[in-house]
């Protein structure tokens, strides 16, 4: 029965339902005829301990998270949040790359001779 509200609120009543008309959907979509309100009522209140679904007014909806600025979404990836946070004053920059090649610091590679001066 908890799946059967779930789907109903997810995918028909988007914008909420009564206790009474999600036992009327059961009812003509589902056949579900026998889903009564004194069965019904501790379910629903089962899913909204839950965090599940809310109450709001008569009206039962499905419990949606708040989206919260500037975050990745749960699961995001670590890479993805790098690479946004690296861009820097109009260019991207990545750890341990330098746009500019850099310059070798060891004198025996830069002789300019054979054994050194």
């Amino acid at each position: 029965m908890k799946e059967l509200t779930i789907k109903a609120l997810s995918e028909h009543y988007k914008n909420g339902a009564t206790a009474a008309q999600l036992i009327e959907y059961f009812a003509s979509e589902w056949g579900r005829t026998d889903i009564l309100r004194s069965s019904f009522s501790p379910q629903l209140s089962r899913l909204k301990n839950e965090g599940a679904v809310k109450l709001v007014g008569k009206t039962w909806h499905l419990q949606r998270e708040e989206v919260k600025e500037n975050e990745p979404p749960e699961g995001g990836s670590e890479i993805e949040e790098a690479a946004t946070s690296s861009y820097q004053a109009g260019r991207m920059t990545m750890p341990g790359f330098s746009p500019t090649p850099s310059r070798v610091a060891d004198p025996a590679l830069h002789s300019g001779g054979e054994g050194g001066e």
